[in-house]
């Protein structure tokens, strides 16, 4: 009987000092998720490695700084993205982070913003809109900048290879949206500078691995194969061009260079394995600056209009010395 009442007696200690605990500690972290400031981060999608790396990196900021992020994909959808980021607005987000869609669509958007007194930061995509107005800064990289080095590039290497005026085939990313249109400008300014590209094939492989197979096959077989160089406008497109031009025989470095833009992972193995020529690096590790911008703007400090991340281009001569910018 004595030791019935010695062990209820020590069960009801625990059950007390528990029951005091969880409430202090459920207390403590609802007080904590109050006050987070909350921040919205509209994406046009989530297909690919570098949308999923952007994501991940700056989900790991926000936790790291104590932010509560709400995130969505837009599915490239201009309509869908307005409705996440008005949804946002409601729920009370004190910032809000974008990559537009649509350089064009964003703008009522960014007006619903200014009219709610929620700054908003794009982040690796521009609007057709006036910063210090419409949005605080954009970070993001020199993506025109990205596609005239690209020319450059592959101007130098091909002269090397016997070629002085080059055939080139540009498989573009989704329309609309100013990477897109950047790249493409960067990669034209080039050409006219060099004098030596002419651009024979344009088309969208839509950021798409297998949408950019397939639109390889087709310019193959319509340019029977009269071509020195495949730029396109990310990895994973110029990863689904490879297949394609290996299935058409075309040696990646011996008849034609294959270029493209982004840095991730399978691109530097691709580089090392032949199947690629280069990429220019454009890193989607956005967090880190994301939220020091952020943050400066809060405390009242001065942001610039635009924030621009260094790019680098990646080749057979110096992929192994970065390999730590693959992601």
């Amino acid at each position: 009987m004595r030791k019935k009442w010695i062990c209820g007696i020590l069960l009801l200690c625990l059950a007390c000092g528990c029951g005091a605990g969880t409430e202090d500690e459920t207390e403590e972290k609802t007080t904590f998720a109050e006050n987070r400031i909350k921040i919205g981060f509209s994406q046009p999608d989530i297909k690919g490695a570098w949308r999923v790396a952007q994501l991940e990196d700056i989900q790991r900021e926000a936790e790291d700084r104590g932010y509560e992020l709400m995130a969505a994909s837009a599915e490239e959808d201009a309509g869908k993205q307005a409705e996440d980021i008005e949804r946002m607005l409601n729920e009370g987000c004190e910032g809000i982070l974008v990559s537009p869609v649509d350089t064009d669509k964003i703008s009522e958007t960014l007006e619903l913003c200014a009219e709610r007194h929620v700054p908003v930061f794009l982040i690796d995509r521009m609007a057709n809109a006036e910063a210090g107005r419409d949005y605080v800064t954009a970070i993001l990289s020199d993506l025109a900048g990205e596609g005239e080095q690209i020319a450059y590039w592959a101007s130098e290497k091909l002269r090397d290879m016997g070629v002085s005026q080059v055939k080139a085939v540009e498989i573009t990313g989704k329309v609309g949206g100013s990477d897109t249109r950047d790249r493409a400008m960067g990669f034209r300014r080039g050409a006219e500078a060099l004098g030596n590209i002419e651009i024979a094939a344009s088309q969208s492989g839509e950021f798409s691995r297998a949408e950019a197979a397939e639109v390889m096959k087709d310019i193959i077989i319509a340019t029977d194969g009269d071509f020195d160089l495949v730029f396109c406008h990310n990895d994973e497109m110029a990863l689904g061009a490879y297949i394609s031009l290996e299935n058409a025989g075309m040696e990646v470095g011996r008849e034609v260079l294959l270029c493209s833009i982004d840095g991730q992972e399978e691109a530097f193995e691709a580089i090392l394995a032949g199947k690629l020529s280069c990429t220019v690096t454009c890193s989607p590790l956005f967090g880190k600056s994301v939220f020091d911008t952020f943050e400066k703007y809060r405390n009242g400090e001065e942001v610039p209009a635009r924030i621009i991340n260094e790019d680098i281009l990646i080749d057979s001569e110096n992929v192994w010395e970065n390999m730590e910018l693959a992601f």
